[in-house]
């Protein structure tokens, strides 16, 4: 899957077919950043995008990143109306807007966490799956959890959650210090925690 998306209509397009013809599988488009465009104007730039390619297109709603929320309602609107727009990726964290995403989506059509802790809540509401970040640190137990959830044993899903969370925390401790410059192992004295406790602002 290739992220083609800009803010930029055309140049969206253009890279799209670029990624297209080096035979990609789907390609990722992202809500517009900085421009602010009107549901309208988000219809029209997805629309324009799928119908560039013969490829599935992903829609990726992150607005605490592109500042614009792509409401249910222009989502659903995409996925009904252009063929190969066939997923989403939702990292806004409204579950009410996901709810309704799911609830009213068309056949086939997939909800798809774009927050690792959202997931599960969003599974329990009718997503299928995640577009993961934490899984390069913690891959199979991530992978755990969905299956557990899918089959509905949520009790080993919320197992599978907190592991998640330890590995996350453990890989962010090394990697503050490694990062630092700091050699793995104990650390003990107090110029060494401040530089850890520092390092992530950096």
């Amino acid at each position: 899957i290739a992220n083609a998306g800009d803010n930029c209509t055309a140049d969206s397009v253009d890279f799209a077919q670029d990624v297209a013809a080096l035979g990609v599988d789907a390609i990722m488009a992202v809500v517009p950043y900085y421009n602010k465009p009107p549901q309208e104007g988000l219809y029209r730039h997805f629309q324009t995008i799928a119908r560039s390619v013969d490829l599935p297109v992903i829609l990726y709603n992150i607005p605490g990143r592109s500042v614009v929320n792509m409401s249910a309602e222009t989502t659903l609107r995409l996925a009904r109306d252009v063929e190969n727009i066939v997923a989403v990726k939702e990292a806004s964290g409204n579950l009410g807007q996901i709810a309704d995403i799911c609830h009213g989506a068309p056949e086939g059509f997939e909800v798809l966490s774009g927050n690792d802790e959202d997931t599960l809540p969003m599974m329990g509401l009718g997503a299928t799956g995640v577009i993961s970040v934490v899984s390069h640190v913690a891959g199979l137990r991530f992978k755990e959890m969905v299956e557990a959830q899918v089959s509905g044993d949520h009790t080993r899903a919320h197992a599978a959650v907190e592991g998640t969370v330890r590995d996350q925390q453990s890989h962010h401790g090394e990697e503050s210090t490694r990062t630092a410059g700091i050699p793995r192992g104990r650390t003990t004295t107090a110029a060494h925690r401040g530089h850890s406790r520092a390092d992530p602002r950096a």
